[in-house]
């Protein structure tokens, strides 16, 4: 518990240095491939690389471990990944990216229409495709990560 405070917090300190290596690569890259290259666009990379570790990379490894300590107690911090599938660490990112990251992109992409009607049209069809790509996506990832065996865990 202690080891992933102290990651986010490292990586709550990273976000606000990220500004000085991203105007840094920048400056560099611009020098070595001769074309300018906006420190904002290296800082944009950046953050979302971040992000993905923040809330998709590192949680897919530390949510089995903690929900072992919560259900078999300490001992089960040396059990880890053991009773997940070998495409865990594939599926899970790729869900909480379907979940979270391509419904809130869609909801907020505005294409460019002529009139109202139309774009009131486009915008409540993206919305009902984001809520079900949500559902879909948050209900397939709880039915992978309860191992396949729904039904064992209800009471």
């Amino acid at each position: 518990m202690l080891g992933a405070i102290a990651i986010y917090a490292f990586l709550a300190w990273w976000s606000g240095y990220s500004v000085r290596p991203a105007t840094q690569l920048a400056s560099w890259m611009t020098f070595h491939f001769r074309k300018p290259v906006k420190p904002a666009t290296v800082l944009r990379y950046f953050s979302a690389v971040l992000w993905m570790v923040r809330w998709v990379l590192l949680p897919t490894d530390l949510l089995p471990l903690f929900s072992g300590v919560a259900s078999r107690g300490w001992p089960a911090w040396r059990i880890r990944m053991a009773p997940y599938s070998r495409l865990y660490r594939l599926e899970v990112p790729v869900l909480v990216l379907c979940a979270l990251w391509v419904p809130l992109w869609l909801i907020n992409w505005v294409p460019s229409t002529s009139g109202f009607t139309i774009e009131m049209v486009s915008f409540v069809s993206r919305t009902v495709v984001a809520y079900l790509l949500f559902v879909v996506s948050a209900l397939l990832l709880a039915y992978l990560t309860s191992r396949d065996k729904p039904a064992a865990s209800k009471l």
